[in-house]
């Protein structure tokens, strides 16, 4: 199977101003890169906050993909990434590819007064969100079998099936 060669480029950054940043959007996408991809970190300079960024960078381009390098599973309610995820997914005609990841720097878990529990329970939790996912027709996957898991939810929330109309694929075949 031939697969085609992507050239992913970091997100720009905030410091010049929105005009720069929107330039530096076109000109990534004019000179041929498939994704720009942005990280999920909130110390140590960082201060874009991941999906709203990609939002609005899916309003300046046209065809680059936008992708999360990856979204810290312990920083958003799964419902929450899942629907914001959809409605960027929609908005950028299906150009997002949305990267998950158990998370690993103890300092942003401090800043943010969160547990940081071991590398085992942090990646035991990532399936537990993909269960949590609503469902094609929009509403919340049952909950897991592990006793509502990390992200445990109301019996009765998310279900009423009118949630966003968006969808979370599977990954692509050839693009991992």
């Amino acid at each position: 199977m031939k697969r085609r060669f992507r050239f992913i480029v970091s997100m720009p950054r905030l410091a010049d101003g929105v005009a720069a940043w929107q330039s530096a959007l076109r000109r990534i996408e004019d000179r041929g890169y498939s994704t720009i991809a942005i990280s999920d970190h909130f110390t140590q300079g960082w201060a874009m906050e991941p999906l709203v960024t990609l939002a609005a960078a899916a309003a300046e381009t046209e065809r680059v993909r936008l992708l999360t390098l990856v979204l810290g599973n312990d920083y958003r309610h799964p419902v929450l990434v899942h629907k914001a995820a959809a409605t960027i997914d929609v908005i950028s005609g299906g150009r997002l590819e949305l990267g998950l990841g158990a998370g690993w720097m103890r300092a942003e878990y401090e800043a943010a007064g969160l547990a940081y529990d071991e590398p085992k329970i942090r990646r035991d939790a990532l399936p537990d969100r993909e269960a949590r996912w609503p469902t094609e027709a929009g509403a919340e996957a049952a909950p897991s079998d592990r006793g509502g898991g990390r992200w445990a939810a109301d019996a009765g929330a998310g279900r009423s099936g009118r949630g966003h109309r968006g969808r979370v694929r599977e990954p692509r075949e050839g693009v991992a």
